[in-house]
Formats: C-alpha cells, sequence, structure tokens
C-alpha cells in the first residue's frame, strides 16, 4: 500500500470519508446529552500526624527502650477492625450512619512521620472520626506495649522460680559437704558487692558450687528487678507516639469526568474509519478505477481520461471548449499522430453503454481535425446521433437496410443518400433505425469498402458490449480494430480481460482506451 494510493482511495472516496468523522462527531454529540452524569457527593479528609521511634540505620538500628512491636506492621494496627470500631465508638457516630466513613494511614519515607485520618461526607464527622480514630490508635499502642511487658514479667517469674530451685540444690550441696563455707554465702545478692575469699586449698567442688550459688544470687536478683520492671511500667504504659500537627478538613470531592476523554475515542475512531474505508473499499472493488488497472486489463495503452461529466453528457457531443470536448480532440490528435489509424474502427465496452458517447464524440473530434468521418449507429438507443443533422427532414437509410442492400450487392449508388450530413462539416450519420432488429452483418465488409471508396477517411462504429452482444465480436472480426471505452467504477478487471481475449480470439488488435471518469 503506497502513499499515493491512499491518496486517491481519499479522493475516490472523499464523501465516504467526510460521513465516517461526522459519523463519529453524531456518535460523540449523542454520547454527551444522553449520558446520565451524577456529581459526587462531597468528601472532607482530616488528617494527624505522629512522631514514632523508627529504626535507624545511623543510629545503629532500633532506639533504646523501644519495644520491638512499636516499629513493624502499624499500618495493620492501626487499619484493624478494632482499632476502626474503637474510632467510631468513641465518635459516637451511629451504626446506621457509618457508611462513607473511610480511614487514611500514610507513613513517611523514612517512617518516623505517620499520618492517620478519616474521610466522610461532613467535614465534621471527618473532624471527630479523625480525632477518635488517633485517641482509638495511641491506645492500641499503649495497650501492645503493656501486653509486651506484662509477658516480659511472666518470663521474669519463670525464670526466678527456676533459678530458686537450682539455688537451693547448691546450698543443699555445699551444706553437705562445708557447712562452714555455706555459713559465708547470703541467699540474695547486690550486684557490686564483694565476698569473703575462700581458705587455700579449699576443694574444687566446693568452689565450683560457690561460685554456681554467686551467680544464681545475682540471676535471680536481676529476674526479681526486671519483674518488677516490667509489672510496674504495663499499669501505665507509654504509646510511643507524639502528636505533630492536626491537619484541617480538606475538600477531596472528585472532579466530574472531563468531556475530553469520551471525544478522543469517537473522532479517533471517526478519522480511522475515514482513512480505512475508503482503502478497504477499493480493496474489495474490483471495478477498474485507474489508467493503469485499465491498461492491465485490456492489455492496451489508455488513449485519453475523459473528465467526469454530467450524465446528460452521454447522450449528447460534449459542449466545445469543455474539458471533456479538450480529451476527446486529444485521442483524436493521438490516433492521427500513431499512423496506423484505420480505415473502419469498433467503438465498444466489455459491458455497458458508455461506447456510444465516446463513438460520437471521438467521430466529432476526429471530423473537426479535418478528417472526413462516417460515424455507424447500431442501435436503435443511439438515435440520438442525428441531433445535430443538418436537414432536421432528412432521416437516412437505417443501418440495418443498408446491410441488407450490401449483402445483396445493390449498394451502388444509395450509400450517399442513406449518410445523414450533420451540422460537422466532414461528419456523416448512418442512422440506426427505429427499432431493434436481426442485422445482417455479412453486408457490413461491403459496406465499409464501399465507404472507403466514397471520400471517408475513417469509419467509426458505435458497437454494442462484448459480453452483452455477440454482434461486437463480428464487429471487432471484421474491422480487425478495436477503441476500448469503459467508465471508471462500472467494469471489473475480470470483465475487461474477457472481452479483451474474446476481441482478440476474434482476430482483432486494441487500439487504445478511453476512460470516461464516472461521477465521484
Amino acid at each position: 500500500m503506497e502513499l499515493a494510493d491512499l491518496g486517491k482511495s481519499l479522493r475516490l472516496h472523499w464523501r465516504l470519508s467526510v460521513a465516517c468523522v461526522l459519523l463519529g462527531i453524531v456518535g460523540l454529540a449523542l454520547f454527551l446529552v444522553t449520558r446520565h452524569q451524577v456529581r459526587p457527593a462531597n468528601r472532607y479528609r482530616v488528617t494527624v500526624d505522629l512522631l514514632v521511634p523508627a529504626i535507624s540505620p545511623k543510629a545503629g538500628g532500633r532506639p533504646a527502650g523501644v519495644p520491638p512491636g512499636m516499629l513493624v506492621d502499624q499500618n495493620r494496627v492501626a487499619l484493624s477492625k478494632k482499632t476502626e470500631k474503637a474510632a467510631l465508638d468513641a465518635a459516637k457516630i451511629p451504626k446506621d450512619n457509618r457508611r462513607g466513613i473511610g480511614f487514611v494511614f500514610r507513613a513517611s519515607p523514612t517512617s518516623d512521620i505517620i499520618s492517620i485520618g478519616a474521610t466522610a461526607h461532613d467535614p465534621k464527622i471527618a473532624a471527630a472520626v479523625a480525632a477518635a480514630f488517633e485517641h482509638a490508635y495511641v491506645a492500641d499502642r499503649r495497650q501492645t506495649v503493656a501486653n509486651g511487658l506484662k509477658s516480659a514479667a511472666d518470663s521474669a517469674t519463670s525464670s526466678l522460680a527456676t533459678l530458686q530451685a537450682r539455688l537451693a540444690v547448691v546450698r543443699a550441696l555445699l551444706k553437705k559437704i562445708n557447712p562452714g563455707v555455706l555459713a559465708t554465702l547470703p541467699l540474695t545478692s547486690t550486684r557490686g558487692s564483694v565476698s569473703s575469699p575462700l581458705p587455700l586449698f579449699t576443694p574444687l567442688p566446693t568452689i565450683l558450687l560457690v561460685v554456681e550459688h554467686k551467680q544464681l544470687a545475682l540471676r535471680i536478683l536481676g529476674a526479681e528487678t526486671s519483674y518488677a520492671t516490667n509489672i510496674t511500667d504495663a499499669l501505665v504504659p507509654q504509646s510511643f507516639a507524639q502528636v505533630v500537627e492536626v491537619g484541617g478538613a480538606a475538600q477531596i470531592t472528585p472532579p466530574l469526568p472531563s468531556s475530553k476523554t469520551p471525544a478522543l475515542p469517537f473522532l479517533g475512531i471517526g478519522l480511522l474509519l475515514a482513512l480505512v474505508a475508503p482503502i478497504v473499499i477499493d480493496r474489495l472493488d474490483r471495478s477498474i478505477r485507474s489508467a493503469k488497472t485499465a491498461a492491465i486489463a485490456f492489455g492496451s495503452i489508455v488513449m485519453t481520461s475523459v473528465p467526469a461529466g454530467s450524465r446528460r453528457l452521454f447522450h449528447s457531443l460534449v459542449p466545445p471548449g469543455t474539458p471533456q470536448d479538450g480529451a476527446y480532440r486529444a485521442l483524436a490528435a493521438m490516433s492521427i499522430a500513431t499512423d496506423r489509424l484505420p480505415a473502419a474502427i469498433v467503438v465498444t465496452s466489455p459491458t455497458g453503454t458508455v461506447q456510444d458517447t465516446v463513438a460520437a464524440n471521438f467521430a466529432a473530434a476526429l471530423a473537426g481535425l479535418g478528417l472526413r468521418v462516417a460515424l455507424i449507429a447500431t442501435d436503435s438507443r443511439q438515435s440520438w446521433f442525428l441531433d445535430t443533422r443538418r436537414d432536421p427532414e432528412d432521416s437516412g437509410v437505417p443501418f440495418p437496410d443498408v446491410l441488407e442492400l450490401a449483402h445483396r450487392g445493390a449498394l451502388d449508388g444509395t450509400l450517399p443518400s442513406s449518410l445523414v450530413r450533420t451540422n460537422l462539416e466532414k461528419l456523416v450519420v448512418l442512422p440506426p433505425g427505429v427499432e431493434d432488429r436481426e442485422i445482417r452483418l455479412d453486408g457490413l465488409r461491403p459496406l465499409l469498402e464501399t465507404l472507403s471508396t466514397s471520400n471517408v477517411d475513417v469509419t467509426v462504429i458505435a458497437g454494442p458490449a462484448v459480453l452483452e452482444d455477440p454482434n461486437a465480436t463480428i464487429l471487432a472480426w471484421t474491422t480487425r480494430s478495436v477503441l476500448w471505452a469503459f467508465e471508471t467504477g462500472e467494469v471489473t478487471e475480470a470483465e475487461a480481460k474477457e472481452a479483451a481475449s474474446r476481441v482478440a480470439l476474434a482476430g482483432a488488435t486494441s487500439f487504445g482506451i478511453a476512460m470516461v471518469n464516472g461521477k465521484t
């Protein structure tokens, strides 16, 4: 597919392209008129920024004294059903009025600033729910800390029981092997205290038991301290969250959908169809619409391309000075310049009647260039050939009658009176008769020979269509020369090839092609 082919398709089917674009515009207009747009209800958002501990690589990881649970998975805690329900309950939002209320949780890139908030259709409700959400989230953090401290206290209690049981065993062993040393060892210990040195040559088992006793006493002290610290901290747990800023109610109502969004697809589809539809039609349409295609199909050259004109011109000679007149004069001039213009030529087409117009105007153009031309009408529909006769009363002898005379050899002296003179000095017409009837085509050759000896330079026969009337092939066989005529869009490539093959089989040669552009 070349760019020139695209341009040609658009020029040929420009009305279809315009219709596709207009269809897209009409479709867009109908869509915009009929679509039901409902403006979304107003929505407001209120957020609260909190400063919370975060893992810092520069500080070496987790901040001191901060439970690990305060540093991870805080969005799960904030957006849990429990926290959201607590916020709605604290804000005193009725259960049947909670639809449309949403919760917001965002964290900064460093995770030390988190924003929690609420969205609602009313700014006061959004503010109340956001404040309640902040309190519920902070309370949940405190509860998480308290639960962790209680768990640590329980762990310390369990460790303390184990250590004390072992200490009792150690003291029982020392009492058995060295009661004196046991008397110097207290049941409890304080950090930093110094115990009395053991006597020289104390047995190794005793030394080991004494060391274990001291370590157990210190571990028991640590467990007791840990338990006391955790159990007291759990009474008033920290939240590890500090309010930084409370934002105002911000309106977040979504805007109405833009009209540009549907406009682009509609117009895009319309433009796409405007480009594609002509190409598709040309690809599916096998009719001949170009000189290149015509030359290939007929196996000849296009000698002229007649511009499109009114349909009434198909039944009359084209007016002088018009583009159509110039095209026919160019055809006549080229025919003479080839030096192979035959004495008789039949103008025909694969189908249709456009050959009538071409034959008449071709004959008139040849006469206008100084040749003596006889135009033979072979069908009653061609009676308009007589519209330019010089004498309205001169009806001449019909073509079938002249053929009958030629068949009988009685044409001498009759031919001049059979031809109708026209307003063109060198153009005469052999009329077709008032009705179609069987004609004696075997009299055509004597007729043509008589015309050639009667000061006629060229005889132009307006023949029937090759694929519609077998007489066209006989006419071509008799003249041995054919000028093809066709109207663009009316003859397919297959029809042209079949008609050309029939004429070639009859021994006739193609003189050339006259392409008449149809109305687009």
